[in-house]
């Protein structure tokens, strides 16, 4: 007890004089001391009377106090020391409430050497450097109010609301490794104010909002649909170069992957199929030039294969194809092909990006490297002139699929091997763009440029569809399944190569996405080679860490066999999603006009899982809370029978989501 004390004094002479007029008036208490429990919520955690310590792996690792303590007018203390670039790990205290109405959150962001609350906002900066070394932070609080303050300073004050006289610490581990020690409680509890009672007067009092009726979701095999496919599979992203839960990678180790303007001798030299002359290519050639850390196909391809990772490249001629550039084509892909044979099934190229915004196969200039745009990268005005569908299908993509054919022929023995991507739809959810595509899709090639392919139409030589946000402009999947229902048993698949991009801005539109897309693949039981979803974030500069995490997150968490369903009303729309037997997730959607009526809070969620399950540890996080921003707050799970009950802190004026999921 003497060692506590004086730890105690020692902390509180640190921070003196800042708090000198709010000593503690007993000893401070050790909270990790054994005579006060906690227990662990989900993950490994080794613990000791001086400090605990966890690493997050998989899911969230959380340490909680097993009873409540009371803080008003007193103050707690701890220090943290974080490991890991992007290690996260903090303090959250249930009881207790920010002025949003959330839990007081803690998190402490290696990254960004902040601390952030619940919302992912930003509470304090620490100085550089701070997070090298453990962070020492002192909790002050009032009736109304609570002090935050870190090596003497006072670095934030936060308006607070205690729900009730005690408050229930718990300690999380998001990424990385922490450890946590000396965690103190000091000061005498406030006690409340003795006021004379009065009678009561008969005041008109506002109707409080009222819950929404309790909310239920089955999850037992007989209400659910087997997918095809796994979540790791389904899911994509832009531009990664580093082994992760990913397995397909648009433009790898890019984005602005090309061929120089001038070769990089010494090449391969090879004889042209087409103009009857040497054509020189190498595949170190084919790299983003504007990284000069990047590498070049040769030694991007091994490590494509080494991770068993799928990579979709834009192809990086943008004008009209003659028979030089199919030479190019050619032999780009015969080398890609024939020198490493893991290439197959895992490289693709795609034959232009956003072609019904751009003029691919109009100009002649075959210096040109870049995309040829009509009026920027809007698709609202300019966008699907007629003339620009006709030159890509005649002058750009019928040349490119000859030397495709000519390579696959040489390289397998088959014109088909290696598969055809045509270039993306924009906002694929427009109809005008839609049926721009459709003209496409549907022209019949004259043969000027591509002899071999003459009165064919562009879908018979097409493998895979690819298209961008399609659920940007529409509320529904009509986008996707109308493409799907006129040329779906004439192709191998169609592929949303952007999602997010420009026009995200918050874990709503990731989650609402999540539910249609998957709404989409249920109904057509596709597998994840038939169709897959790739996230731009990097096309999204103001994009929050909160949308890069809560995907990343999923992936990574979302492992084993997926079961997709979903119940419509007039109000909203419940989708359930789960992988094996221990990860649930329930998105809420609402197909009402929030501004129609107040928001109110969500009712009480009823999760149907069988007996069986039911017996088991189950843990709730929000990932999703409101209209707002994401977060990871715990939801208490209670257990009846064959279901779960939880109540989401949420409104059901927008999307929600809350994942559920043993430890």
């Amino acid at each position: 007890m003497k060692f506590v004390a004086a730890l105690a004094f020692a902390f509180a002479a640190l921070l003196s004089p800042l708090h000198s007029q709010e000593e503690p008036k007993s000893h401070a208490r050790l909270l990790l001391a054994p005579d006060f429990t906690w227990r662990k919520q989900s993950g490994v955690w080794t613990t000791a009377a001086s400090g605990v310590e966890a690493t997050a792996k998989e899911t969230l690792s959380e340490y909680a106090a097993s009873t409540g303590i009371p803080l008003k007018g007193r103050w707690l203390s701890l220090r943290i020391t974080v490991n890991g670039d992007a290690a996260r790990a903090g303090m959250w205290l249930a009881g207790l409430r920010d002025a949003k109405g959330d839990l007081v959150r803690l998190q402490l962001d290696a990254a960004s050497g902040t601390i952030t609350n619940g919302r992912g906002r930003t509470i304090a900066t620490l100085p550089a450097g701070a997070l090298e070394k453990p962070v020492e932070l002192l909790l002050q609080f009032t009736t109304d109010t609570m002090r935050l303050l870190s090596s003497g300073a006072q670095i934030a004050e936060l308006p607070v609301v205690f729900e009730e006289g005690t408050v229930t610490p718990s300690l999380f581990v998001e990424r990385g490794h922490a450890t946590f020690a000396d965690i103190l409680l000091g000061g005498e509890p406030s006690k409340p104010a003795i006021t004379k009672s009065t009678p009561p007067k008969h005041v008109a009092v506002p109707p409080k909002a009222v819950a929404t009726a309790r909310l239920a979701v089955d999850f037992t095999d007989a209400k659910m649909k087997p997918l095809r496919g796994d979540w790791q599979h389904y899911f994509g992203v832009h531009s990664d170069t580093a082994p992760g839960p990913w397995k397909t990678v648009r433009q790898f180790d890019g984005p602005a992957n090309g061929l120089p303007l001038k070769p990089q001798l010494p090449g391969q030299r090879m004889n042209g199929p087409f103009n009857k002359t040497p054509v020189e290519m190498d595949l170190a050639w084919f790299r983003d030039h504007q990284k000069r850390e990047a590498l070049g196909l040769d030694l991007n391809l091994p490590i494509i294969v080494q991770n068993d990772l799928q990579a979709l490249y834009v192809a990086p001629w943008q004008s009209m194809l003659g028979k030089i550039q199919q030479d190019q084509i050619w032999a780009l892909l015969k080398l890609a092909y024939g020198a490493n044979t893991g290439a197959e099934n895992r490289l693709y190229f795609q034959w232009g990006d956003d072609i019904n915004s751009r003029a691919l196969g109009t100009s002649p200039d075959v210096r040109s490297l870049k995309v040829t745009l009509r009026r920027g990268t809007s698709v609202t005005r300019g966008a699907n002139n007629p003339a620009d569908a006709t030159a890509y299908a005649e002058n750009y993509f019928a040349p490119a699929v000859e030397a495709v054919r000519r390579a696959s022929t040489d390289v397998f023995g088959d014109e088909r091997r290696i598969p055809v991507l045509i270039g993306s739809c924009a906002r694929v959810g427009l109809d005008a763009n839609r049926e721009w595509f459709r003209s496409v899709l549907d022209h019949i090639v004259t043969g000027d440029l591509a002899p071999t392919l003459k009165g064919k139409r562009v879908i018979d030589f097409v493998d895979y569809l690819t298209v961008s946000h399609p659920f940007a402009d529409a509320p529904d999947t009509k986008a996707l399944q109308g493409l799907w229902s006129t040329y779906g048993k004439q192709i191998k698949g169609l592929w949303i190569t952007n999602e997010f991009g420009a026009i995200g801005r918050s874990p709503s539109h990731i989650l609402t996405s999540i539910a249609r897309f998957y709404e989409w693949v249920a109904a057509n039981d596709l597998d994840a080679q038939q169709t897959r979803l790739i996230w731009d974030f990097i096309g999204r500069k103001q994009a929050s860490d909160d949308c890069v995490s809560l995907m990343t997150k999923l992936t990574e968490t979302m492992s084993g066999p997926l079961q997709f369903g979903m119940e419509a009303r007039d109000s909203h729309t419940l989708y359930r999603i789960s992988a094996g037997d221990s990860r649930l997730l329930v998105i809420y959607i609402a197909t009402t006009d929030r501004r129609a009526g107040k928001p109110t809070p969500a009712g009480e969620l009823t999760i149907e899982v069988g007996e069986a399950r039911a017996k088991k540890p189950w843990i709730a996080r929000m990932l999703q809370n409101s209209i707002r921003g994401a977060v990871d707050e715990i939801v208490a799970v209670k257990t009846e029978a064959t279901h779960l009950i939880l109540t989401p802190n949420a409104t059901t004026a927008g999307t929600w989501a809350v994942l559920v999921e043993m430890p």
